[in-house]
């Protein structure tokens, strides 16, 4: 789908955004609440900074898997902006009037960590396969690479067997950032989590094969239909989807633009 661009723009953006938005200075709360999947954190963060120099508006990050913030806005329909890690989700939140059409901003695929001390064998994905160890992936039901992660190794018919090796000696994890940190920490040997995510850990030891290509997912972002101030909602989607800058910052952190 195709997106159409506007300009949404606030008192304040200054040179880039020139017109008063209506509803920015009436909302008494300049408060604005961006459900986003957490591979996305790092990311974000500057572009908040900057919008909230440009409008006034401040921006609470809420993280968690991508699912698992599609189930929360379905239960209360509260938040003003959600970010997924997989367009599916936003794709659904459309279908059932929870969000405006996603606008695509970037792409992730993903590769898997491995801790610095691990067995030095662990370097292809034949021997990951084959050599016994410790494993981290994320929840398949609450996160976008857990989703990413079940699809690929279905489609080569061995998800059963990864499930049967994480039961045994392994662990599901919420998000793809609690799989990072459990692999840097050394609680596990290896894990599965987005290219992004393993460059902004400063991963040395990175096995990528082309069966990750098959979990290539595009990150998208949309404004709530109940967002408490809709034109703000959408200034801030335009403000990640349109500015240079914006774009700039995703490309700095890793992410491939769509």
């Amino acid at each position: 789908m195709v997106r159409t661009r506007r300009r949404w723009v606030c008192d304040g953006i200054g040179a880039m955004l020139s017109v008063s938005l209506p509803g920015c200075r009436q909302h008494a709360k300049n408060r604005l609440t961006v459900l986003t999947a957490a591979v996305m954190r790092q990311a974000l963060q500057p572009i908040v900074r900057r919008f909230r120099q440009a409008t006034g508006f401040e921006v609470d990050l809420r993280l968690g898997g991508s699912n698992y913030l599609l189930s929360t806005l379905r239960l209360t329909q509260s938040g003003d902006v959600f970010v997924s890690a997989d367009r599916t989700y936003l794709d659904m939140a459309a279908a059932e009037n929870l969000t405006e059409p996603p606008c695509v901003i970037a792409s992730v695929r993903p590769v898997i960590v491995v801790h610095q001390a691990a067995n030095e064998s662990l370097q292809t994905m034949a021997t990951w396969w084959s050599i016994p160890h410790r494993i981290a992936i994320a929840d398949p039901d609450a996160a976008a690479v857990g989703r990413a992660t079940r699809l690929m190794f279905e489609r080569h018919h061995v998800w059963a067997d990864l499930v049967e090796r994480i039961s045994n000696d392994g662990v599901t994890l919420p998000t793809v950032g609690v799989v990072a940190s459990a692999v840097k920490l050394g609680s596990v040997h290896s894990g599965i989590v987005w290219d992004v995510t393993a460059e902004q850990f400063g991963f040395s030891r990175i096995i990528d094969h082309p069966l990750m290509q098959g979990g290539r997912s595009q990150v998208a972002i949309a404004a709530c239909r109940g967002a408490a101030n809709p034109d703000a909602a959408k200034a801030f989607v335009d403000f990640v989807c349109d500015d240079v800058k914006s774009r700039q910052t995703l490309e700095q952190n890793g992410f491939a633009l769509d």
